[in-house]
């Protein structure tokens, strides 16, 4: 069976038309045509006013952001996490999966005025700035495809552990159960180890960070062999709190030009695999980076500073992903 642009255009469109909150009240236009025009600038990968001009009988760009600028962030999230969850399998909740839970961000650029103050969050110097539209994203797997299920848009008056509840729970809701998290580094911290581990108690695999040329994990990396033992992670604001730790020794072979030792620290919790899975576990869960590449493939462009709207396009994007999948 070959799948067709006009399935996932078909099933895309009858998603975002139950779930998106926008009436359109006009005599030149409908909500058809307003969703017409999201799902060509998603999958043109352009912009609001290129898709005015290419789309036959589209609205203009400026047109299009009126019918949205009354969207708040909150029903965006709302309609996208219920379109993500409408191409689900039937028998999905039968048994617990593996989620994968990421942090996406997307570079702003220019100043930050103070509607966006919430919204924008530092990170390290990627693509010319350090500043960033950031939004997390709970994944899993059924059958080898890989179902985004969570999206939320990171606020800074939200910490981690608040992030990661808001994402379970939104995973409960679906009748989701977990098997093992797999976390992104961005997630490790004091505060969330200590979450998962003392209130949560999830089976879970996240990479401890690398810092500096010694000290902290490095002083786990000896020997000509993987282990396993216990870490102190330390906070000077949060305390401390001891994770397992899985620490993975790969000799490079001479692949990607390299030679010798190469160690891998994670933390983890009720992981009941060999001494040195854990490399491998990680490094197949579930092709996050395809993913996402797949996810930016089918998002429009945009320059707009309205946070709802910048997440409406992810969000797009994200649907796009999983009604393929689904199909």
């Amino acid at each position: 069976t070959v799948l067709s642009s006009e399935e996932v255009l078909a099933l895309s469109h009858r998603v975002l038309e139950e779930t998106l909150p926008v009436s359109v009240a006009s005599d030149t236009y409908t909500q058809d045509d307003l969703i017409d025009s999201l799902l060509y600038a998603a999958s043109q990968m352009t912009t609001l006013e290129r898709t005015g001009v290419r789309l036959e009988g589209a609205p203009a760009g400026d047109t299009t952001r009126s019918y949205l600028k009354e969207v708040t962030v909150a029903q965006i999230e709302e309609a996208i996490n219920e379109a993500l969850s409408l191409p689900l399998p039937k028998d999905f909740s039968k048994r617990p999966r593996n989620v994968a839970i990421d942090l996406v961000l997307i570079p702003y650029y220019g100043e930050v005025p103070e509607e966006l103050q919430n919204y924008i969050i530092r990170s390290q110097a990627k693509a010319g700035t350090t500043r960033f539209f950031a939004y997390a994203t709970l994944d899993c797997l059924k059958a080898n495809r890989r179902y985004t299920l969570a999206f939320r848009c990171v606020r800074n008056s939200e910490g981690l552990v608040e992030l990661l509840q808001w994402l379970l729970n939104r995973f409960s809701a679906v009748r989701g159960r977990v098997k093992r998290l797999y976390l992104d580094a961005g997630f490790y911290s004091v505060k969330v180890l200590r979450y998962l581990i003392e209130e949560a108690d999830l089976p879970f695999l996240m990479p401890i960070p690398k810092k500096g040329r010694s000290g902290g994990v490095r002083k786990l990396f000896c020997g000509r062999s993987s282990s396993r033992t216990s870490y102190t992670v330390r906070s000077p604001k949060d305390g401390t709190v001891t994770v397992d730790a899985e620490v993975v020794c790969k000799y490079s072979k001479g692949k990607y030009h390299r030679n010798g030792i190469e160690w891998f620290a994670y933390a983890t919790h009720r992981y009941h695999r060999p001494v040195g899975a854990a490399y491998d576990d990680y490094r197949r869960r579930f092709g996050i980076e395809s993913s996402y590449s797949l996810m930016h493939q089918a998002r429009a462009r945009t320059a707009s500073r309205k946070p709802g709207f910048r997440a409406l396009l992810v969000g797009i994007a994200g649907v796009l992903v999983n009604v393929g999948v689904s199909l």
